[in-house]
C-alpha cells in the first residue's frame, strides 16, 4: 500500500485514511512505492489502516535503529537468497535519542505465503 499524500511526511497520525492498494509482485514496483510514497506492505479494505480493515501482507517491512549495518545486513540478505528491499526512510536517517551514529533503515522481505484475513 502507499500513500499519495507525500506533504505529511513524518506524521503519522495524519495517514490513518487514503491510502492505496496496489498488488506489488516485483521487487522493482516496491522499490519504486518506498522511495515516492510513505507506504507500508500490508493491504487494508477501504484504504483505512487498522486491525479490522487488515486485509494481506504479501511482505513484511522491518526497522531497523541500531545494531546492525546496511552492509552487515546486505550480506546477510543475499547469503539467505531473500527476495527483498533495503532503503533508507527520512525518519531512519535522523538522530534518534541517545542511540550512537549508526545506520537506520527499513527492510521489505517477500514473504513465501501471503497473510490474508478473509
Amino acid at each position: 500500500m502507499f500513500h499519495p499524500n507525500t506533504a505529511n511526511i513524518g506524521h503519522a497520525d495524519r495517514y490513518a485514511e487514503g491510502w492505496r492498494g496496489k498488488h506489488t509482485p516485483s521487487v522493482a514496483e516496491v522499490a519504486a512505492l518506498t522511495v515516492q510514497y510513505v507506504n507500508s506492505p500490508c493491504l487494508w479494505s477501504k484504504g483505512i489502516r487498522g486491525k479490522k480493515h487488515f486485509r494481506i501482507a504479501t511482505w513484511i517491512g522491518l526497522d531497523f535503529d541500531e545494531n546492525v549495518t546496511i552492509e552487515q545486513s546486505l550480506k546477510r540478505l543475499k547469503e539467505e537468497d531473500y527476495i527483498y528491499v533495503l532503503g533508507t526512510t527520512r525518519s531512519h536517517q535522523k538522530q534518534k535519542g541517545d542511540y550512537p551514529p549508526c545506520d537506520r533503515f527499513r527492510v521489505f522481505l517477500r514473504l513465501k505465503n501471503s497473510c490474508l484475513n478473509k
